[in-house]
Protein backbone atom coordinates (compact mmCIF):
# COMPACT_ATOMS: atom_id res chain seq x y z
CA UNK A 1 0.00 0.00 0.00
CA UNK A 2 2.72 2.07 0.80
CA UNK A 3 4.36 2.11 -2.81
CA UNK A 4 0.97 2.60 -4.22
CA UNK A 5 0.76 5.18 -1.96
CA UNK A 6 4.25 6.93 -2.76
CA UNK A 7 3.62 6.82 -6.73
CA UNK A 8 4.65 9.88 -8.63
CA UNK A 9 2.77 11.75 -11.03
CA UNK A 10 3.54 13.79 -14.22
CA UNK A 11 2.15 16.76 -16.36
CA UNK A 12 3.22 18.51 -18.99
CA UNK A 13 7.24 19.70 -19.26
CA UNK A 14 5.85 23.53 -19.94
CA UNK A 15 6.55 25.16 -16.05
CA UNK A 16 5.90 28.39 -17.64
CA UNK A 17 2.43 27.36 -18.64
CA UNK A 18 -0.51 29.30 -17.13
CA UNK A 19 -2.04 26.35 -17.13
CA UNK A 20 0.27 24.19 -15.26
CA UNK A 21 1.30 26.44 -12.55
CA UNK A 22 -1.36 25.85 -10.43
CA UNK A 23 -0.89 21.40 -10.92
CA UNK A 24 3.09 21.99 -10.79
CA UNK A 25 2.57 23.97 -7.55
CA UNK A 26 0.04 21.26 -6.01
CA UNK A 27 2.88 18.55 -6.69
CA UNK A 28 5.49 21.12 -4.85
CA UNK A 29 3.20 21.05 -1.66
CA UNK A 30 2.85 17.16 -1.93
CA UNK A 31 6.71 16.15 -1.80
CA UNK A 32 6.77 18.48 1.24
CA UNK A 33 3.92 16.93 3.09
CA UNK A 34 5.93 13.80 2.11
CA UNK A 35 9.29 15.46 2.98
CA UNK A 36 7.71 16.23 6.36
CA UNK A 37 6.42 12.84 6.62
CA UNK A 38 2.47 14.40 7.15
CA UNK A 39 -0.47 12.14 7.68
CA UNK A 40 -2.12 10.17 5.06
CA UNK A 41 -5.28 12.10 5.36
CA UNK A 42 -3.21 15.54 4.12
CA UNK A 43 -1.59 13.85 1.55
CA UNK A 44 -5.07 12.65 0.05
CA UNK A 45 -6.36 16.07 0.67
CA UNK A 46 -3.79 17.14 -1.53
CA UNK A 47 -4.07 14.82 -4.27
CA UNK A 48 -7.59 15.58 -4.45
CA UNK A 49 -7.19 19.16 -5.31
CA UNK A 50 -4.97 17.71 -7.98
CA UNK A 51 -7.95 15.75 -9.19
CA UNK A 52 -10.51 18.32 -9.08
CA UNK A 53 -7.83 20.59 -11.03
CA UNK A 54 -7.77 18.06 -14.09
CA UNK A 55 -11.90 17.08 -13.23
CA UNK A 56 -12.68 20.52 -13.97
CA UNK A 57 -10.23 20.90 -17.15
CA UNK A 58 -12.49 17.73 -18.56
CA UNK A 59 -15.38 18.66 -17.21
CA UNK A 60 -14.54 21.74 -19.49
CA UNK A 61 -14.24 19.99 -22.85
CA UNK A 62 -10.72 18.94 -22.54
CA UNK A 63 -10.52 14.98 -22.18
CA UNK A 64 -7.52 14.69 -23.61
CA UNK A 65 -5.93 11.22 -22.79
CA UNK A 66 -3.01 13.19 -20.67
CA UNK A 67 -5.64 15.14 -18.40
CA UNK A 68 -8.10 11.87 -18.03
CA UNK A 69 -4.28 9.83 -17.23
CA UNK A 70 -3.25 12.24 -14.22
CA UNK A 71 -6.78 12.43 -13.01
CA UNK A 72 -7.04 8.80 -12.58
CA UNK A 73 -3.83 9.16 -11.01
CA UNK A 74 -4.49 11.67 -8.38
CA UNK A 75 -7.80 9.78 -7.42
CA UNK A 76 -5.83 6.81 -6.79
CA UNK A 77 -3.08 8.11 -4.71
CA UNK A 78 -6.22 9.45 -2.69
CA UNK A 79 -7.82 6.06 -2.21
CA UNK A 80 -4.77 4.78 -1.68
CA UNK A 81 -3.35 7.31 0.84
CA UNK A 82 -7.25 6.55 2.89
CA UNK A 83 -6.97 3.22 2.84
CA UNK A 84 -3.77 3.54 4.51
CA UNK A 85 -4.60 5.65 6.87
CA UNK A 86 -8.11 3.11 7.31
CA UNK A 87 -5.54 0.59 8.21
CA UNK A 88 -2.64 1.97 10.09
CA UNK A 89 -2.82 0.95 13.88
CA UNK A 90 -2.53 4.68 14.82
CA UNK A 91 -3.55 7.87 12.87
CA UNK A 92 -0.68 10.45 12.53
CA UNK A 93 -1.75 13.52 13.92
CA UNK A 94 -1.35 16.97 11.62
CA UNK A 95 1.96 17.93 12.97
CA UNK A 96 2.29 21.90 12.95
CA UNK A 97 4.34 22.41 9.86
CA UNK A 98 1.86 19.65 8.31
CA UNK A 99 -0.99 22.16 9.16
CA UNK A 100 1.18 25.35 7.67
CA UNK A 101 1.65 23.13 4.54
CA UNK A 102 -2.26 22.62 4.01
CA UNK A 103 -3.11 26.26 5.20
CA UNK A 104 -0.46 27.73 2.39
CA UNK A 105 -1.88 24.77 -0.40
CA UNK A 106 -5.64 25.90 0.97
CA UNK A 107 -4.42 29.76 0.11
CA UNK A 108 -3.02 29.46 -3.26
CA UNK A 109 -5.36 26.97 -4.54
CA UNK A 110 -8.50 28.44 -2.76
CA UNK A 111 -10.78 27.04 -6.05
CA UNK A 112 -9.28 23.21 -5.95
CA UNK A 113 -8.76 22.82 -2.01
CA UNK A 114 -11.27 24.37 -0.79
CA UNK A 115 -13.43 21.31 -2.82
CA UNK A 116 -11.08 19.02 -1.44
CA UNK A 117 -10.88 20.21 2.05
CA UNK A 118 -13.53 17.26 3.29
CA UNK A 119 -12.78 14.32 0.91
CA UNK A 120 -16.32 12.88 -0.25
CA UNK A 121 -16.63 9.22 0.83
CA UNK A 122 -14.59 6.36 -1.27
CA UNK A 123 -17.38 5.12 -2.94
CA UNK A 124 -18.01 8.94 -4.54
CA UNK A 125 -13.78 8.37 -5.43
CA UNK A 126 -14.10 5.06 -6.86
CA UNK A 127 -17.18 6.28 -8.98
CA UNK A 128 -15.42 8.85 -10.86
CA UNK A 129 -12.06 6.72 -10.93
CA UNK A 130 -14.36 4.06 -12.95
CA UNK A 131 -15.79 7.21 -15.11
CA UNK A 132 -12.25 8.53 -16.08
CA UNK A 133 -11.60 4.50 -17.03
CA UNK A 134 -14.69 4.99 -19.12
CA UNK A 135 -14.35 8.52 -20.77
CA UNK A 136 -10.59 7.17 -21.52
CA UNK A 137 -12.36 4.37 -23.24
CA UNK A 138 -14.32 6.41 -26.26
CA UNK A 139 -10.98 8.31 -26.79
CA UNK A 140 -10.53 8.28 -30.36
CA UNK A 141 -6.92 8.27 -30.23
CA UNK A 142 -6.70 4.87 -28.10
CA UNK A 143 -4.29 3.61 -31.18
CA UNK A 144 -1.63 6.45 -29.96
CA UNK A 145 -1.85 5.10 -26.54
CA UNK A 146 -0.80 2.17 -24.48
CA UNK A 147 -4.75 1.38 -23.28
CA UNK A 148 -7.36 0.08 -25.31
CA UNK A 149 -10.86 0.24 -25.13
CA UNK A 150 -11.62 -2.97 -23.80
CA UNK A 151 -9.26 -2.75 -21.25
CA UNK A 152 -10.55 0.59 -19.90
CA UNK A 153 -14.38 -0.34 -19.94
CA UNK A 154 -13.24 -4.10 -17.75
CA UNK A 155 -11.27 -1.78 -15.23
CA UNK A 156 -14.54 0.81 -15.20
CA UNK A 157 -17.43 -1.82 -14.92
CA UNK A 158 -14.78 -3.10 -11.99
CA UNK A 159 -14.68 0.02 -9.85
CA UNK A 160 -18.13 0.49 -10.30
CA UNK A 161 -19.11 -2.67 -8.94
CA UNK A 162 -16.36 -1.98 -6.17
CA UNK A 163 -17.92 0.87 -5.77
CA UNK A 164 -21.46 -0.78 -5.15
CA UNK A 165 -19.67 -2.92 -2.80
CA UNK A 166 -18.69 -0.33 -0.43
CA UNK A 167 -22.15 1.29 -0.02
CA UNK A 168 -24.63 0.27 2.41
CA UNK A 169 -28.32 1.13 3.67
CA UNK A 170 -26.82 4.39 5.16
CA UNK A 171 -25.49 5.46 1.85
CA UNK A 172 -27.19 8.07 -0.18
CA UNK A 173 -29.47 6.71 -2.31
CA UNK A 174 -27.81 9.11 -5.39
CA UNK A 175 -24.81 7.53 -4.93
CA UNK A 176 -26.34 4.43 -5.55
CA UNK A 177 -27.70 5.35 -9.29
CA UNK A 178 -25.00 7.32 -10.18
CA UNK A 179 -22.70 4.10 -9.94
CA UNK A 180 -25.46 1.90 -11.28
CA UNK A 181 -26.36 3.83 -14.06
CA UNK A 182 -21.89 4.21 -14.80
CA UNK A 183 -22.28 0.22 -14.73
CA UNK A 184 -25.49 -0.14 -17.16
CA UNK A 185 -23.76 2.03 -19.51
CA UNK A 186 -20.24 0.73 -19.51
CA UNK A 187 -21.36 -2.28 -19.55
CA UNK A 188 -23.48 -1.53 -22.54
CA UNK A 189 -20.22 -0.30 -24.35
CA UNK A 190 -17.98 -3.25 -23.43
CA UNK A 191 -21.12 -5.32 -24.91
CA UNK A 192 -20.04 -3.66 -28.21
CA UNK A 193 -16.27 -5.94 -28.18
CA UNK A 194 -17.20 -8.97 -26.79
CA UNK A 195 -19.71 -11.03 -24.45
CA UNK A 196 -22.38 -9.43 -25.57
CA UNK A 197 -25.61 -11.08 -23.85
CA UNK A 198 -23.73 -11.03 -20.86
CA UNK A 199 -22.73 -7.78 -20.65
CA UNK A 200 -26.30 -6.30 -22.15
CA UNK A 201 -27.64 -8.35 -19.29
CA UNK A 202 -25.37 -7.06 -16.63
CA UNK A 203 -26.45 -3.50 -18.03
CA UNK A 204 -30.14 -4.19 -17.74
CA UNK A 205 -30.00 -5.35 -14.24
CA UNK A 206 -27.67 -2.18 -13.48
CA UNK A 207 -30.39 0.23 -14.69
CA UNK A 208 -33.01 -1.98 -13.12
CA UNK A 209 -32.00 -1.48 -9.98
CA UNK A 210 -30.58 2.49 -10.37
CA UNK A 211 -34.46 2.51 -11.28
CA UNK A 212 -35.45 1.26 -7.73
CA UNK A 213 -33.40 4.28 -6.11
CA UNK A 214 -35.09 6.85 -8.55
CA UNK A 215 -38.19 8.77 -7.93
CA UNK A 216 -40.02 9.50 -10.84
CA UNK A 217 -41.74 12.82 -9.66
CA UNK A 218 -38.75 14.13 -7.83
CA UNK A 219 -36.07 12.96 -10.39
CA UNK A 220 -38.13 12.85 -13.82
CA UNK A 221 -35.16 13.11 -16.05
CA UNK A 222 -33.22 10.82 -14.42
CA UNK A 223 -36.00 8.67 -14.26
CA UNK A 224 -36.59 9.38 -18.29
CA UNK A 225 -32.80 8.56 -19.18
CA UNK A 226 -32.24 5.76 -16.50
CA UNK A 227 -35.59 3.90 -18.56
CA UNK A 228 -34.41 5.39 -22.17
CA UNK A 229 -30.90 3.49 -21.31
CA UNK A 230 -32.93 -0.10 -20.01
CA UNK A 231 -35.04 0.49 -23.37
CA UNK A 232 -32.12 0.46 -25.43
CA UNK A 233 -30.28 -2.81 -23.80
CA UNK A 234 -33.68 -4.57 -24.17
CA UNK A 235 -33.86 -3.57 -27.96
CA UNK A 236 -30.07 -4.97 -28.45
CA UNK A 237 -30.54 -8.08 -26.55
CA UNK A 238 -33.42 -8.64 -28.90
CA UNK A 239 -31.37 -8.50 -31.58
CA UNK A 240 -29.74 -11.92 -30.65
CA UNK A 241 -32.59 -13.84 -29.20
CA UNK A 242 -36.00 -13.56 -27.58
CA UNK A 243 -36.94 -11.08 -29.91
CA UNK A 244 -40.39 -10.56 -28.72
CA UNK A 245 -40.04 -10.59 -25.16
CA UNK A 246 -36.92 -8.18 -25.50
CA UNK A 247 -38.77 -5.85 -27.37
CA UNK A 248 -42.15 -6.17 -25.50
CA UNK A 249 -39.89 -4.74 -22.49
CA UNK A 250 -38.32 -2.26 -24.46
CA UNK A 251 -41.44 -0.41 -25.71
CA UNK A 252 -42.52 -0.86 -21.94
CA UNK A 253 -39.12 0.81 -21.00
CA UNK A 254 -39.80 3.88 -23.55
CA UNK A 255 -43.31 4.38 -22.78
CA UNK A 256 -41.77 5.12 -19.06
CA UNK A 257 -39.26 7.84 -20.36
CA UNK A 258 -41.89 9.15 -22.28
CA UNK A 259 -43.65 9.54 -19.00
CA UNK A 260 -41.28 11.64 -17.18
CA UNK A 261 -39.72 14.01 -20.41
CA UNK A 262 -41.27 17.13 -21.66
CA UNK A 263 -41.36 17.87 -25.03
CA UNK A 264 -41.15 21.64 -23.99
CA UNK A 265 -37.83 21.56 -21.56
CA UNK A 266 -36.52 18.93 -23.20
CA UNK A 267 -37.88 18.60 -27.19
CA UNK A 268 -34.73 16.69 -28.78
CA UNK A 269 -34.73 14.09 -25.85
CA UNK A 270 -38.19 13.45 -25.87
CA UNK A 271 -38.05 13.24 -30.01
CA UNK A 272 -35.53 10.76 -29.52
CA UNK A 273 -37.05 8.63 -26.98
CA UNK A 274 -40.60 8.54 -29.79
CA UNK A 275 -38.97 7.54 -32.19
CA UNK A 276 -37.00 4.76 -30.38
CA UNK A 277 -40.30 3.81 -29.40
CA UNK A 278 -41.65 3.57 -33.18
CA UNK A 279 -38.31 1.82 -34.25
CA UNK A 280 -39.41 -1.17 -31.45
CA UNK A 281 -42.70 -0.92 -32.34
CA UNK A 282 -42.29 -1.34 -36.10
CA UNK A 283 -39.39 -4.14 -35.26
CA UNK A 284 -42.15 -6.32 -33.11
CA UNK A 285 -44.34 -5.99 -35.73
CA UNK A 286 -42.15 -7.91 -37.89
CA UNK A 287 -42.05 -11.00 -35.54
CA UNK A 288 -45.67 -10.30 -34.30
CA UNK A 289 -47.71 -8.82 -37.93
CA UNK A 290 -50.17 -6.23 -36.33
CA UNK A 291 -51.46 -3.31 -38.01
CA UNK A 292 -52.11 -1.42 -34.57
CA UNK A 293 -48.10 -2.26 -33.83
CA UNK A 294 -47.30 -0.13 -37.13
CA UNK A 295 -49.96 2.71 -36.50
CA UNK A 296 -48.13 2.89 -33.37
CA UNK A 297 -45.33 3.13 -34.62
CA UNK A 298 -46.30 6.04 -37.11
CA UNK A 299 -47.74 8.17 -34.66
CA UNK A 300 -44.52 7.94 -32.66
CA UNK A 301 -42.51 8.89 -35.72
CA UNK A 302 -44.52 11.63 -36.49
CA UNK A 303 -44.92 12.57 -32.47
CA UNK A 304 -40.60 12.86 -33.30
CA UNK A 305 -41.01 14.79 -36.02
CA UNK A 306 -42.45 17.71 -34.51
CA UNK A 307 -39.39 18.33 -32.56
CA UNK A 308 -36.92 16.31 -35.25
CA UNK A 309 -37.43 19.41 -37.33
CA UNK A 310 -34.84 19.68 -40.28
CA UNK A 311 -33.98 23.14 -39.18
CA UNK A 312 -32.71 21.45 -36.28
CA UNK A 313 -31.11 18.60 -36.42
CA UNK A 314 -31.68 17.82 -40.51
CA UNK A 315 -29.95 14.40 -39.80
CA UNK A 316 -31.77 13.62 -37.32
CA UNK A 317 -35.05 14.25 -39.18
CA UNK A 318 -33.97 12.59 -42.20
CA UNK A 319 -33.75 9.40 -40.28
CA UNK A 320 -36.77 9.35 -38.71
CA UNK A 321 -38.94 10.31 -42.19
CA UNK A 322 -36.95 7.38 -43.31
CA UNK A 323 -38.20 5.39 -40.18
CA UNK A 324 -42.11 6.46 -40.92
CA UNK A 325 -42.21 5.67 -44.71
CA UNK A 326 -40.61 2.18 -43.77
CA UNK A 327 -43.95 1.99 -41.35
CA UNK A 328 -46.24 3.12 -44.02
CA UNK A 329 -44.68 0.71 -46.79
CA UNK A 330 -45.71 -1.88 -44.35
CA UNK A 331 -48.52 -0.88 -43.15
CA UNK A 332 -49.85 -0.31 -47.10
CA UNK A 333 -48.69 -4.11 -47.18
CA UNK A 334 -51.30 -5.05 -44.68
CA UNK A 335 -54.08 -3.56 -45.20
CA UNK A 336 -56.85 -5.65 -46.91
CA UNK A 337 -58.88 -2.13 -48.19
CA UNK A 338 -57.57 -0.62 -51.53
CA UNK A 339 -57.92 2.47 -50.33
CA UNK A 340 -56.47 2.39 -47.10
CA UNK A 341 -53.86 0.57 -48.58
CA UNK A 342 -53.36 3.43 -51.43
CA UNK A 343 -53.44 6.41 -48.86
CA UNK A 344 -50.65 3.91 -46.77
CA UNK A 345 -48.21 3.99 -50.12
CA UNK A 346 -48.76 7.42 -51.03
CA UNK A 347 -47.79 8.12 -47.24
CA UNK A 348 -44.94 6.22 -47.50
CA UNK A 349 -43.66 8.30 -50.67
CA UNK A 350 -44.17 11.55 -49.08
CA UNK A 351 -41.91 10.11 -46.29
CA UNK A 352 -39.26 8.85 -48.25
CA UNK A 353 -39.15 12.32 -50.59
CA UNK A 354 -39.05 13.88 -47.51
CA UNK A 355 -36.17 12.02 -45.92
CA UNK A 356 -33.68 12.07 -49.19
CA UNK A 357 -34.24 15.91 -50.03
CA UNK A 358 -32.83 16.66 -46.68
CA UNK A 359 -29.74 13.30 -47.03
CA UNK A 360 -29.05 15.13 -49.91
CA UNK A 361 -28.23 18.25 -48.50
CA UNK A 362 -25.91 16.39 -46.00
CA UNK A 363 -22.87 14.62 -45.87
CA UNK A 364 -22.87 10.98 -46.06
CA UNK A 365 -21.11 10.47 -42.62
CA UNK A 366 -23.58 12.46 -41.10
CA UNK A 367 -26.51 10.02 -41.98
CA UNK A 368 -27.75 6.83 -39.94
CA UNK A 369 -29.49 5.37 -42.56
CA UNK A 370 -29.12 3.95 -46.12
CA UNK A 371 -30.07 6.13 -48.37
CA UNK A 372 -29.73 3.41 -51.19
CA UNK A 373 -32.25 1.33 -49.56
CA UNK A 374 -34.52 4.69 -49.12
CA UNK A 375 -34.55 4.94 -52.98
CA UNK A 376 -35.31 1.34 -53.73
CA UNK A 377 -38.43 1.54 -51.50
CA UNK A 378 -39.50 4.68 -52.67
CA UNK A 379 -39.50 3.29 -56.37
CA UNK A 380 -40.90 0.06 -54.85
CA UNK A 381 -44.18 2.28 -53.56
CA UNK A 382 -44.29 4.19 -56.94
CA UNK A 383 -44.40 0.64 -58.88
CA UNK A 384 -47.17 -0.90 -56.47
CA UNK A 385 -49.35 2.17 -56.66
CA UNK A 386 -49.26 1.73 -60.50
CA UNK A 387 -49.99 -1.47 -60.48
CA UNK A 388 -52.50 -0.98 -58.58
CA UNK A 389 -55.60 -2.01 -60.15
CA UNK A 390 -57.34 1.14 -58.72
CA UNK A 391 -55.38 3.10 -61.10
CA UNK A 392 -55.92 1.06 -64.06
CA UNK A 393 -58.85 3.79 -65.19
CA UNK A 394 -56.22 6.40 -64.67
CA UNK A 395 -53.55 6.06 -67.17
CA UNK A 396 -51.75 9.68 -66.66
CA UNK A 397 -51.69 8.84 -62.77
CA UNK A 398 -50.39 4.84 -63.89
CA UNK A 399 -47.73 6.43 -66.20
CA UNK A 400 -46.58 9.02 -63.28
CA UNK A 401 -46.18 6.50 -60.84
CA UNK A 402 -44.06 4.12 -63.46
CA UNK A 403 -41.81 7.16 -64.14
CA UNK A 404 -40.91 7.80 -60.52
CA UNK A 405 -40.66 4.43 -60.17
CA UNK A 406 -37.98 4.05 -62.99
CA UNK A 407 -35.98 7.37 -62.00
CA UNK A 408 -35.35 5.98 -58.62
CA UNK A 409 -34.83 2.53 -59.59
CA UNK A 410 -32.14 3.82 -62.38
CA UNK A 411 -30.82 5.75 -59.60
CA UNK A 412 -29.88 3.01 -57.33
CA UNK A 413 -28.72 0.90 -59.99
CA UNK A 414 -26.22 3.77 -60.65
CA UNK A 415 -25.54 4.39 -56.84
CA UNK A 416 -24.34 0.82 -56.59
CA UNK A 417 -22.20 0.45 -60.11
CA UNK A 418 -20.48 3.71 -59.06
CA UNK A 419 -19.57 1.96 -55.24
CA UNK A 420 -18.47 -1.11 -57.52
CA UNK A 421 -15.94 1.25 -59.68
CA UNK A 422 -14.58 2.88 -56.40
CA UNK A 423 -12.87 0.38 -54.51
CA UNK A 424 -11.98 2.74 -51.57
CA UNK A 425 -15.79 4.48 -50.79
CA UNK A 426 -17.65 3.71 -47.75
CA UNK A 427 -20.24 4.99 -45.63
CA UNK A 428 -20.63 5.56 -42.23
CA UNK A 429 -22.33 7.19 -39.39
CA UNK A 430 -22.78 7.71 -35.42
CA UNK A 431 -23.05 3.35 -35.64
CA UNK A 432 -19.91 2.94 -37.87
CA UNK A 433 -21.32 1.14 -40.33
CA UNK A 434 -19.98 0.30 -43.46
CA UNK A 435 -20.72 0.51 -46.94
CA UNK A 436 -21.22 -3.55 -48.02
CA UNK A 437 -18.69 -5.73 -49.47
CA UNK A 438 -18.19 -5.80 -53.06
CA UNK A 439 -20.09 -9.10 -53.30
CA UNK A 440 -23.24 -8.05 -51.64
CA UNK A 441 -22.83 -4.44 -53.59
CA UNK A 442 -22.72 -6.29 -56.80
CA UNK A 443 -25.90 -8.39 -55.78
CA UNK A 444 -27.77 -5.59 -54.85
CA UNK A 445 -26.94 -3.42 -58.03
CA UNK A 446 -28.76 -7.29 -59.95
CA UNK A 447 -31.96 -6.74 -57.37
CA UNK A 448 -31.77 -3.19 -58.70
CA UNK A 449 -31.60 -4.52 -62.02
CA UNK A 450 -34.26 -6.90 -62.05
CA UNK A 451 -36.71 -4.45 -60.81
CA UNK A 452 -35.46 -1.90 -63.72
CA UNK A 453 -37.42 -5.23 -65.72
CA UNK A 454 -40.27 -5.64 -63.75
CA UNK A 455 -41.10 -2.29 -64.33
CA UNK A 456 -40.16 -1.78 -68.08
CA UNK A 457 -42.69 -4.97 -68.25
CA UNK A 458 -45.44 -3.33 -66.36
CA UNK A 459 -45.06 -0.16 -68.83
CA UNK A 460 -45.77 -2.48 -71.68
CA UNK A 461 -48.53 -4.18 -69.74
CA UNK A 462 -49.90 -1.02 -68.72
CA UNK A 463 -49.44 1.70 -71.70
CA UNK A 464 -48.57 -0.85 -74.89
CA UNK A 465 -45.29 -0.70 -76.78
CA UNK A 466 -45.73 3.48 -76.98
CA UNK A 467 -45.22 2.96 -72.98
CA UNK A 468 -42.23 0.21 -73.27
CA UNK A 469 -40.03 2.59 -75.76
CA UNK A 470 -40.72 5.53 -73.10
CA UNK A 471 -39.44 3.54 -70.52
CA UNK A 472 -36.23 2.40 -72.65
CA UNK A 473 -35.77 5.86 -73.66
CA UNK A 474 -34.82 6.57 -70.26
CA UNK A 475 -32.55 3.83 -69.77
CA UNK A 476 -28.68 5.06 -69.96
CA UNK A 477 -27.06 3.48 -72.98
CA UNK A 478 -24.23 1.53 -70.91
CA UNK A 479 -27.80 -0.36 -69.40
CA UNK A 480 -29.59 -0.96 -72.41
CA UNK A 481 -27.47 -4.03 -73.15
CA UNK A 482 -28.26 -6.05 -70.03
CA UNK A 483 -31.61 -4.90 -70.21
CA UNK A 484 -33.02 -5.94 -73.20
CA UNK A 485 -31.29 -9.27 -73.08
CA UNK A 486 -33.44 -9.85 -69.77
CA UNK A 487 -36.82 -8.70 -71.39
Amino acid sequence: MLAAASQELEVEDNPASEDNFLPLQTLQYIALLQEHECCSEALALAYHSLGNYYRDRILGGDSSPQNLTIAIRAIEQVIAYLELDDNSQENQPLTEECARLISQLTQNLTQYAEESHSLPPISDLINDLGTFYWMLSRDRTQQHNAADPVSCLERSIALYLEGLNRTDADSAPQTRVRLNKNLGIASADLARYQDKTENLQQAVAAYQQALLDLDPAAEPQQYAAAQNNLATAYWNLAQDGQPIVYLKSAIAAYTQALCCYSPDREPLNYAGVQNNLGTACWNLAQHEPSELLLVRAIDAYREALKYRTRELVPAAAAATYNNLGTAYWHLGNQFQQKQARTESLQQAITAYEAALDIAGKLDRTQLTFDTWAARNNLGLAHYQLATDLDFGTNKAAQTSHLEAALHHQLQVCAEWGQHLNDKGLTYGDKLNLQAPPNSQAADSRQTALSYIVKTIRAFYSECGLQGQNLALSKVPGDLLPEILRRL
